[in-house]
Protein backbone atom coordinates (compact mmCIF):
# COMPACT_ATOMS: atom_id res chain seq x y z
CA UNK A 1 0.00 0.00 0.00
CA UNK A 2 3.24 2.30 -0.72
CA UNK A 3 1.68 3.69 -3.26
CA UNK A 4 -1.77 4.70 -1.68
CA UNK A 5 0.02 5.90 1.74
CA UNK A 6 2.27 8.29 -0.66
CA UNK A 7 -0.20 9.46 -2.38
CA UNK A 8 -3.05 10.46 1.06
CA UNK A 9 0.63 11.66 2.35
CA UNK A 10 0.29 14.48 -0.31
CA UNK A 11 -3.21 15.39 0.24
CA UNK A 12 -3.08 15.38 3.97
CA UNK A 13 -0.30 18.13 3.29
CA UNK A 14 -2.99 20.24 1.26
CA UNK A 15 -5.62 19.43 3.61
CA UNK A 16 -3.40 20.83 6.95
CA UNK A 17 -3.23 24.06 5.22
CA UNK A 18 -6.60 24.68 4.73
CA UNK A 19 -7.06 23.22 8.39
CA UNK A 20 -9.17 19.74 7.12
CA UNK A 21 -8.86 16.65 9.43
CA UNK A 22 -6.17 14.52 7.90
CA UNK A 23 -7.06 11.08 6.52
CA UNK A 24 -6.41 8.13 8.44
CA UNK A 25 -5.50 4.94 5.68
CA UNK A 26 -5.43 2.58 8.73
CA UNK A 27 -9.09 3.57 9.38
CA UNK A 28 -10.47 4.61 5.60
CA UNK A 29 -13.84 5.54 6.15
CA UNK A 30 -16.91 5.28 3.30
CA UNK A 31 -16.84 8.87 2.69
CA UNK A 32 -12.52 8.58 2.96
CA UNK A 33 -13.11 6.41 -0.32
CA UNK A 34 -15.27 8.25 -2.02
CA UNK A 35 -13.02 11.27 -1.15
CA UNK A 36 -9.95 9.40 -2.71
CA UNK A 37 -11.88 8.07 -5.65
CA UNK A 38 -12.94 11.18 -7.13
CA UNK A 39 -9.14 12.84 -6.30
CA UNK A 40 -7.66 10.10 -8.32
CA UNK A 41 -10.21 10.72 -11.30
CA UNK A 42 -9.62 14.60 -11.01
CA UNK A 43 -5.76 13.81 -10.83
CA UNK A 44 -6.09 11.98 -14.41
CA UNK A 45 -8.49 14.29 -16.14
CA UNK A 46 -6.02 15.65 -19.10
CA UNK A 47 -5.55 18.91 -18.03
CA UNK A 48 -4.04 17.36 -14.59
CA UNK A 49 -2.12 15.10 -16.60
CA UNK A 50 -0.46 16.94 -19.07
CA UNK A 51 -0.02 20.34 -16.92
CA UNK A 52 -1.26 23.02 -19.65
CA UNK A 53 1.58 20.88 -22.08
CA UNK A 54 4.68 21.49 -19.28
CA UNK A 55 4.64 17.71 -18.83
CA UNK A 56 6.06 15.67 -21.47
CA UNK A 57 4.77 12.12 -22.71
CA UNK A 58 7.31 10.23 -20.20
CA UNK A 59 6.24 12.71 -16.96
CA UNK A 60 2.94 11.87 -17.94
CA UNK A 61 2.96 7.89 -18.32
CA UNK A 62 4.88 7.76 -15.00
CA UNK A 63 1.83 9.62 -13.86
CA UNK A 64 -0.70 7.50 -14.78
CA UNK A 65 0.97 3.83 -13.78
CA UNK A 66 1.40 5.74 -10.62
CA UNK A 67 -2.09 7.26 -9.86
CA UNK A 68 -3.35 3.39 -11.78
CA UNK A 69 -1.57 1.74 -8.68
CA UNK A 70 -2.78 4.27 -6.11
CA UNK A 71 -6.61 3.20 -7.94
CA UNK A 72 -5.86 -0.51 -7.80
CA UNK A 73 -4.76 -0.44 -3.98
CA UNK A 74 -7.98 1.89 -3.12
CA UNK A 75 -10.26 -0.74 -4.62
CA UNK A 76 -8.63 -3.48 -3.60
CA UNK A 77 -9.71 -1.64 0.08
CA UNK A 78 -13.40 -0.97 -0.84
CA UNK A 79 -14.15 -4.40 -1.94
CA UNK A 80 -12.61 -5.95 1.17
CA UNK A 81 -14.96 -4.11 3.10
CA UNK A 82 -17.91 -4.78 0.91
CA UNK A 83 -17.13 -8.22 1.41
CA UNK A 84 -16.71 -8.36 5.15
CA UNK A 85 -19.78 -6.81 5.30
CA UNK A 86 -21.81 -9.20 2.85
CA UNK A 87 -20.08 -12.18 3.69
CA UNK A 88 -19.71 -11.68 7.77
CA UNK A 89 -20.76 -14.67 9.72
CA UNK A 90 -24.74 -15.09 10.98
CA UNK A 91 -25.21 -15.49 14.26
CA UNK A 92 -25.29 -18.79 14.93
CA UNK A 93 -29.16 -19.64 16.63
CA UNK A 94 -29.03 -23.71 16.34
CA UNK A 95 -26.51 -25.13 19.15
CA UNK A 96 -26.34 -27.94 21.60
CA UNK A 97 -23.16 -27.70 23.66
CA UNK A 98 -22.49 -30.58 26.35
CA UNK A 99 -20.14 -29.77 29.13
CA UNK A 100 -19.31 -30.55 32.79
CA UNK A 101 -19.60 -29.09 36.06
CA UNK A 102 -17.89 -30.34 39.39
CA UNK A 103 -18.35 -28.41 43.16
CA UNK A 104 -15.92 -25.77 43.69
CA UNK A 105 -15.63 -26.75 46.95
CA UNK A 106 -15.93 -30.47 46.70
CA UNK A 107 -12.22 -31.09 48.69
CA UNK A 108 -14.43 -29.54 51.75
CA UNK A 109 -18.29 -30.92 51.39
CA UNK A 110 -16.83 -34.49 49.20
CA UNK A 111 -19.10 -33.99 46.59
CA UNK A 112 -17.10 -34.50 44.12
CA UNK A 113 -19.43 -36.20 41.09
CA UNK A 114 -19.31 -34.06 37.29
CA UNK A 115 -22.22 -32.84 36.61
CA UNK A 116 -23.30 -33.26 32.93
CA UNK A 117 -24.34 -29.81 31.80
CA UNK A 118 -26.51 -29.87 28.49
CA UNK A 119 -26.92 -26.19 26.45
CA UNK A 120 -29.77 -26.12 23.41
CA UNK A 121 -31.26 -23.51 21.21
CA UNK A 122 -33.30 -24.17 18.44
CA UNK A 123 -34.37 -20.75 17.52
CA UNK A 124 -34.20 -16.68 18.68
CA UNK A 125 -36.87 -17.43 21.25
CA UNK A 126 -35.16 -19.05 23.84
CA UNK A 127 -32.61 -21.63 24.95
CA UNK A 128 -32.43 -24.24 27.32
CA UNK A 129 -29.69 -25.40 29.95
CA UNK A 130 -29.85 -28.90 31.99
CA UNK A 131 -27.73 -30.04 34.57
CA UNK A 132 -28.11 -33.20 36.26
CA UNK A 133 -25.95 -36.10 37.79
CA UNK A 134 -27.30 -39.70 38.35
CA UNK A 135 -28.44 -39.88 41.82
CA UNK A 136 -28.06 -36.21 42.72
CA UNK A 137 -31.05 -32.83 42.30
CA UNK A 138 -30.82 -31.85 38.77
CA UNK A 139 -31.88 -28.29 37.45
CA UNK A 140 -33.40 -27.31 34.45
CA UNK A 141 -33.58 -23.67 33.36
CA UNK A 142 -35.31 -21.77 30.14
CA UNK A 143 -34.46 -18.45 28.81
CA UNK A 144 -36.81 -16.46 26.86
CA UNK A 145 -37.56 -12.67 26.29
CA UNK A 146 -41.56 -12.34 27.39
CA UNK A 147 -43.21 -9.46 27.76
CA UNK A 148 -40.33 -7.43 27.06
CA UNK A 149 -38.17 -8.37 29.49
CA UNK A 150 -35.30 -11.22 30.17
CA UNK A 151 -37.28 -13.96 31.89
CA UNK A 152 -36.44 -17.67 33.40
CA UNK A 153 -38.38 -20.72 33.98
CA UNK A 154 -36.64 -23.27 36.42
CA UNK A 155 -38.03 -27.12 36.78
CA UNK A 156 -36.85 -30.55 38.20
CA UNK A 157 -38.23 -32.68 35.47
CA UNK A 158 -37.01 -31.64 31.95
CA UNK A 159 -39.97 -33.41 30.44
CA UNK A 160 -42.57 -31.64 32.84
CA UNK A 161 -44.37 -27.66 33.62
CA UNK A 162 -41.66 -25.31 35.23
CA UNK A 163 -41.89 -24.99 39.03
CA UNK A 164 -40.71 -21.65 39.13
CA UNK A 165 -40.70 -18.04 37.24
CA UNK A 166 -38.68 -15.15 36.88
CA UNK A 167 -38.67 -12.27 35.42
CA UNK A 168 -36.58 -9.24 35.84
CA UNK A 169 -38.02 -5.93 36.35
CA UNK A 170 -36.93 -2.01 35.92
CA UNK A 171 -36.21 -1.89 40.16
CA UNK A 172 -36.03 -5.65 40.67
CA UNK A 173 -37.14 -9.05 40.21
CA UNK A 174 -41.17 -11.11 39.81
CA UNK A 175 -40.57 -14.21 41.34
CA UNK A 176 -43.72 -16.69 41.20
CA UNK A 177 -44.53 -20.52 41.80
CA UNK A 178 -46.15 -21.98 38.89
CA UNK A 179 -49.81 -22.50 40.63
CA UNK A 180 -51.68 -21.88 43.40
CA UNK A 181 -50.59 -25.38 45.04
CA UNK A 182 -46.98 -24.09 45.22
CA UNK A 183 -46.01 -22.03 47.80
CA UNK A 184 -42.79 -21.24 49.61
CA UNK A 185 -41.73 -22.15 52.71
CA UNK A 186 -38.87 -21.32 55.31
CA UNK A 187 -35.86 -22.58 54.50
CA UNK A 188 -34.52 -24.80 57.56
CA UNK A 189 -31.38 -26.34 55.37
CA UNK A 190 -28.54 -24.48 56.60
CA UNK A 191 -26.51 -26.16 53.69
CA UNK A 192 -28.28 -24.69 51.18
CA UNK A 193 -29.59 -21.14 52.73
CA UNK A 194 -25.89 -19.29 52.82
CA UNK A 195 -26.61 -17.83 56.26
CA UNK A 196 -29.50 -16.17 55.67
CA UNK A 197 -32.59 -15.65 57.76
CA UNK A 198 -34.91 -14.70 54.69
CA UNK A 199 -34.72 -17.92 52.80
CA UNK A 200 -37.06 -19.88 51.09
CA UNK A 201 -37.85 -23.08 49.87
CA UNK A 202 -40.57 -23.88 46.90
CA UNK A 203 -41.43 -27.71 46.58
CA UNK A 204 -41.41 -28.97 43.25
CA UNK A 205 -44.84 -30.20 41.99
CA UNK A 206 -46.84 -31.12 39.19
CA UNK A 207 -49.28 -28.07 38.39
CA UNK A 208 -53.10 -28.57 39.11
CA UNK A 209 -54.43 -27.89 35.52
CA UNK A 210 -58.19 -26.74 37.24
CA UNK A 211 -56.21 -24.15 39.80
CA UNK A 212 -55.40 -20.98 38.42
CA UNK A 213 -52.27 -18.92 39.51
CA UNK A 214 -52.40 -16.40 42.26
CA UNK A 215 -51.17 -13.61 40.86
CA UNK A 216 -49.47 -12.76 38.22
CA UNK A 217 -45.22 -13.20 38.44
CA UNK A 218 -44.65 -11.58 35.01
CA UNK A 219 -44.46 -7.51 35.08
CA UNK A 220 -47.11 -5.10 34.40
Amino acid sequence: MTALKNYIGKLNFIRSITKLTPIDIQNLSDNDIEYLKESIAADLSPENLQGDGEFGRTMIKEKVDYLAIVKAQLNDIAEKRLSSIFNAPAIDTHFDITSELKDWNATENGHDAPFKVSIRQSGVQGFDVSISSEGQPSLNVYFEINRGVPAMHITKDPYGDMDLHIHSGADGYYICPENGENHFQSNNDGSLNFGANNALFLEAAEPDLDDEPDGSCSPS
